[in-house]
């Protein structure tokens, strides 16, 4: 082809949501369409994928795994013997194992109620204790939970 060296050409090719623009001397354009052509040619004669008939299989979503320790096995592998300790080491199963962020007092008093070494605790002393080391927070909600530092206390053994 004949084309005056200091023409401008263009070529605009679109597929699907790809768009390619080319612009320049007739040379560089029809080098660069037959380069990009090439490239993709395979794409652009690809056979369509099948999408199966039947319903795939669903996966949940959620995944809870099974809890084989007690509230009162969990206590003594924490060793918890002051009341606060024990109350922290309850909220902490609370959280971990029946997976509850927030909880109120009678929620913690049926656990304390599954542990017969807990049966004697004066809870709400225990709570205010909590409170003041850190490691309960009251919520506006009236409800409690653990805080990091309460976390970590149990998780750490009982020890800051």
């Amino acid at each position: 082809m004949n084309h005056d060296a200091t023409s401008l050409h263009q070529i605009k090719l679109s597929y699907g949501g790809l768009t390619l623009e080319l612009s320049g001397s007739p040379a560089f354009v029809e080098s660069q369409a037959e380069h990009w052509w090439r490239r993709l040619q395979p794409f652009l004669n690809a056979p369509e994928v099948d999408t199966p008939q039947e319903a795939l299989p669903r996966i949940s979503t959620t995944f809870q795994p099974t809890c084989n320790v007690t509230v009162s096995e969990f206590l003594k592998l924490k060793a918890a013997q002051a009341p606060e300790d024990i109350l922290v080491t309850v909220a902490y199963y609370l959280e971990k194992y029946n997976r509850r962020e927030h909880y109120q007092v009678l929620d913690l008093q049926r656990l304390l109620a599954q542990a017969p070494e807990a049966a004697c605790l004066a809870i709400d002393t225990a709570v205010e204790l909590a409170l003041t080391k850190g490691h309960l927070e009251h919520l506006p909600d009236g409800s409690y939970t653990l805080t990091y530092r309460g976390q970590a206390y149990v998780r750490e053994g009982l020890s800051e």
